[in-house]
């Protein structure tokens, strides 16, 4: 039961990603200057999966900066949800933004799911202790 909070957090974050991506799409594709119909043609499952691996990792460690934190709260899980998507992984992101120097568009949408993903991860982890 206890590995079920990490799973769900992971899932919902993984779901953020398949609208976010959806919605901002284009944007996105040509901010990185990417070639659509190339990229739609040769789209396979292992990003999606490893992502969804990565994002169980991500929740496993987040849970234990809850745990450590003592948030019990929806807040004080949002908060370390936003401690670690805005100031730990964001501003790791930038230095793989800036020096390409890609479109801040790109690096704000990345952010964005990045950030609130992490946030609704926290609210979950927290308010669903095992």
């Amino acid at each position: 039961m206890r590995h079920w909070p990490i799973l769900v957090a992971a899932i919902v974050h993984w779901v953020l990603g398949a609208v976010w991506y959806t919605v901002f799409a284009d944007p996105w594709i040509e901010g990185l200057k990417i070639d659509k119909a190339a990229h739609m043609a040769n789209i396979t499952p292992t990003p999606y999966v490893l992502t969804f691996i990565t994002l169980i990792v991500e929740a496993i460690a987040l849970r234990q900066i809850i745990r450590w934190s003592k948030a019990s709260t929806i807040g004080g899980g949002a908060a370390m949800g936003l401690l670690a998507g805005f100031g730990i992984a964001g501003m790791a992101m930038y230095s793989h933004y800036g020096f390409p120097q890609f479109p801040m568009l790109v690096y704000a949408i990345d952010l964005g799911y990045t950030v609130i993903g992490t946030v609704l991860m926290g609210v979950i982890l927290t308010k669903w202790r095992s």
